[in-house]
């Protein structure tokens, strides 16, 4: 479990955004890694959510937004391959709001000062503005980039 969060964008008169980013941390891609999987209720909470349960690879979230509370359940799949770690969480179920779409993925590798860390997020809500829902999207990497510069400074 590590990272699940953000979502807004729409369909009925709306639409979907994504945003990606990366960003370096002075630790090594195991050390964050670790720490990733072992913490992803700090992570959804850095990002602007909430774990409500966890079932094994379930995660059901809820988060606050313009739109009114969102409360989903994502899956998630974390892959290790050499030096890289990559974790994936797609929306499974939507129990409440506008949420239609939401995905996220974190990859974790080798830089030259000790990782390399990018994510991507994207999301679809009904009745929404993409600008909006890149707004949201933007806040969520933004507080995630500054949890994990927090941890390994």
């Amino acid at each position: 479990a590590v990272i699940t969060m953000f979502a807004l964008s729409s369909s009925v008169f709306g639409g979907e955004s994504w945003h990606e980013k990366e960003f370096e941390i002075k630790e090594s891609p195991s050390v964050v890694s670790t720490w990733l999987k072992n913490n992803s209720k700090a992570v959804v909470i850095a990002t602007g959510g909430e774990v409500v349960s966890q079932d094994e690879n379930k995660l059901r979230l809820i988060q606050d937004t313009p739109k009114g509370i969102m409360d989903y359940t994502v899956e998630e799949t974390v892959v290790f391959e050499k030096d890289e770690y990559k974790y994936e969480s797609k929306l499974i179920e939507v129990h409440k709001g506008l949420i239609e779409h939401q995905s996220t993925t974190i990859v974790v590798s080798p830089s030259k000062i000790g990782s390399k860390v990018k994510i991507k997020l994207s999301a679809s809500v009904a009745e929404t503005k993409p600008s909006v829902i890149r707004g949201n999207l933007n806040r969520s990497i933004k507080g995630f980039q500054d949890m994990l510069e927090r941890k390994f400074r």
